[in-house]
């Protein structure tokens, strides 16, 4: 009995760019929406630095606003950045924990009896 063995050619450099659909192969929607969105997301990031480089007063202490116990200084644009970080990062944790919970309690649900009848007598 003969064996034969299959040859797979290389790919072509065009196979792996983010816009390319190649037939029986996966294409990358996620890689294409990466390329149409973050440009712009870049443009407008750098364009709210450039606008609001004046150093401003953070305060923290909301009884005296003139001369802050707790208090920095520093450029306006970095509080807005920090700010939208922590809610990526606050909202990424509740969509986690979320997931967490629901594949838990599917988990926990789903007994042998419950998911494969055939199996329980």
């Amino acid at each position: 009995m003969e064996t034969t063995t299959a040859t797979i050619e290389p790919l072509s450099p065009l196979h792996s760019h983010p816009f390319v659909c190649v037939p029986n192969r996966k294409c990358r929607p996620v890689k294409l929406l990466r390329w149409i969105v973050l440009p712009p997301v870049v443009i407008l990031v750098m364009a709210i630095a450039i606008a609001n480089r004046k150093p401003v007063t953070f305060s923290l202490d909301p009884f005296d606003p003139t001369s802050p116990a707790i208090g920095l200084e520093m450029p306006l644009f970095l509080i807005i950045l920090a700010s939208v970080l922590i809610g990526i990062l606050f909202g990424g944790l509740g969509a986690w924990a979320q997931a967490r919970r629901k594949a838990a309690k599917s988990k926990g649900s789903a007994t042998m009896g419950e998911t494969l009848p055939a199996l329980r007598d």
